[in-house]
């Protein structure tokens, strides 16, 4: 018959507080490993990229804290270390299930280590010593925040949605776009006029927490009537409100960045000159001209600009 193991051997076996701490700091340490490695390919979005990596920041530093607490023997650690761990488990089976549902993949790494040291056995030397609190105000601070931390999934595309409270939505810009003066210089009609100002004006009811990043103006034009090839040009480049440069122009569009962290959500503008070509005669004809705004400008295809959200005016300039 097997004997029942001894007093002693239960001693030697590793307690779920030391399974715990060892368990934290490998969570933490992680943690802040991968959010460092990844902090710049989150989102070209200021606001988004920040609000993503917070969740796993508090995280680890939550993991950190009741780690050093535990190998200092602090009783609130002590009181946090099984909630954490149980909170890291539940997310971390969640998180992986979800990624099967999503098509992929994802190793819970942390779930692994939590589940590992909540099999462990209580150890009573790591037990508050009898007829005192074993849950100071430190540990339920812990505890709800890593709560919030497992929701995070959740709260981020909430936050992070334009029109949240983290991103203006198309609604909240106001834009204009005008093309002056529409007949010659001897205001004839089918007279086409030597020059034709563009100005493209913008405001914004509202604005956003995090002033930074870039917007995007794109301007294209068509000439329609008479030789497709004698259209209006782009004539030299306008003095632009500061934060708004030139970033690229051809003979059919331009485009303009705005630093939001110069201009930030105050009202703008971009103008441009389009000058009459030569082989351009009298008679009727116009100038389509097309404006985009792109809202936290991410490139564009051809002439059409991506964001987080674009919006667009057209005005027609005809003789």
């Amino acid at each position: 018959m097997e004997s029942e193991p001894t007093t002693a051997d239960t001693a030697l076996r590793p307690s779920r507080h030391s399974r715990a701490t060892t368990a934290l700091l490998i969570i933490g340490a992680f943690t802040v490993f991968a959010t460092l490695v990844s902090r710049g390919t989150i989102s070209s979005v200021p606001a988004i990229g920040a609000i993503t990596l917070a969740g796993p920041v508090i995280g680890a530093v939550v993991e950190l804290v009741v780690a050093f607490g535990l190998v200092s023997g602090r009783r609130w650690a002590n009181a946090a270390m099984t909630p954490v761990l149980w909170i890291l488990a539940l997310s971390g089976v969640l998180t992986f299930l979800a990624s099967l549902l999503g098509g992929r993949l994802d190793i819970p790494i942390g779930a692994i280590l939590a589940i590992w040291a909540l099999r462990a056995p209580v150890s009573s030397t790591s037990d508050p010593a009898p007829g005192q609190s074993t849950w100071s105000g430190l540990a339920p601070i812990l505890v709800g925040a890593l709560l919030v931390v497992a929701a995070w999934p959740v709260i981020v595309p909430i936050a992070t949605q334009p029109g949240g409270p983290l991103l203006a939505a198309s609604s909240d810009l106001h834009l204009e776009l005008a093309a002056t003066p529409c007949v010659g210089e001897a205001g004839v009609a089918d007279d086409p006029p030597e020059a034709i100002e563009v100005v493209v004006r913008w405001s914004w009811a509202r604005g956003e927490p995090v002033r930074d990043g870039t917007d995007a103006v794109v301007l294209s034009w068509a000439t329609l009537g008479g030789d497709d090839l004698a259209g209006y040009y782009l004539d030299e480049p306008v003095q632009q409100l500061p934060g708004i440069t030139e970033e690229d122009r051809s003979g059919l569009f331009a485009v303009y960045r705005s630093d939001l962290a110069v201009r930030g959500f105050e009202p703008g503008s971009v103008t441009i000159r389009l000058r009459r070509p030569h082989e351009l005669g009298t008679g009727p004809g116009l100038v389509q001209v097309d404006a985009t705004y792109a809202h936290h400008y991410l490139g564009q295809v051809r002439t059409t600009p991506q964001g987080v959200w674009t919006r667009a005016e057209v005005v027609n300039c005809d003789w």
